[in-house]
This record gives C-alpha cells, structure tokens and sequence, in this order.
C-alpha cells in the first residue's frame, strides 16, 4: 500500500518523503483526518479484501469472520467497503446467515479467541428434526 500512496500522493502534488511506511492503522487515521490518498488506497485494499472474504467463505461456508489485528477498524472506510463488497458477492441465503465483526482482542490473544471459537462449534448442541412422511 505505500508504494500506492506514493504514487497517488506525487499525482495529488503532495509532498511524500522518500522511505515513509504506514501501517493499515495509520491509513485510517489518516484516511479520517481527510487524507484523499489513504481513502483512496483504503477503499480499493477493502474491495480486493472483500472479494477475498466473500470467495473464501461461499467455498467453506464459514458464517462469522472477525477482522482484526488493528486497533479503530470498526466505523472505518476499510470495514464498511469489506461489508458492502460481500454484501454484493453473496447470494441472500448466504448473507442471512453470515456474520463480519471487528476483532477486539490483543495480537497476543487471537490463537486463544479462536480455539475458543472452535471449541464452542464443536460443542454446541446438536440441532435435531424428525423426519416424517
């Protein structure tokens, strides 16, 4: 994404000094203060982040996915095209039982939160239907 920024910011006139690295928060710090490049940057890195999503989970019919690893991510351009772009590339009966959330755990806590999350598929109980004809 920086080489992006640094093209888009040398076609806006804007200054860009050389070596400048930004990780996905400080895009959309950035991208909230009004910076048009970082929103830009964001809005395209979600929809290629979204069509991602939407592929994976028709394939492995997965129903929650939590986007994590950044700190603000929820309410921000990035999520809401990552929802807007699946939204669009998934059919109703899917996108009903389909779930995205914004992680709230430490980079530490994510292996625990999702053995957690397995663990609680696993061991849920099981929904059963008698079948008459």
């Amino acid at each position: 994404m920086n080489e992006q920024y640094e093209k888009i910011c040398r076609s806006l006139g804007t200054d860009f000094e050389e070596e400048q690295f930004f990780t996905v928060q400080q895009f959309i710090e950035k991208a909230k203060e009004g910076d048009k490049a970082c929103t830009g940057i964001l809005k395209q890195a979600a929809y290629y982040l979204g069509v991602a999503i939407a592929n994976m989970v028709k394939t492995l019919e997965i129903p929650t996915v939590i986007i994590g690893a950044c700190q603000g991510i929820d309410g921000s351009i990035l999520f809401d095209k990552v929802g807007e772009t699946i939204d669009s590339l998934m059919i109703r009966e899917m996108k009903e039982a389909f779930t995205i959330h914004p992680g709230q755990l430490t980079e530490e806590e994510y292996p625990l939160g999702a053995c957690y999350y397995v663990y609680e598929h696993l061991f849920e109980k099981p929904k059963l239907s008698l079948a008459v004809e």
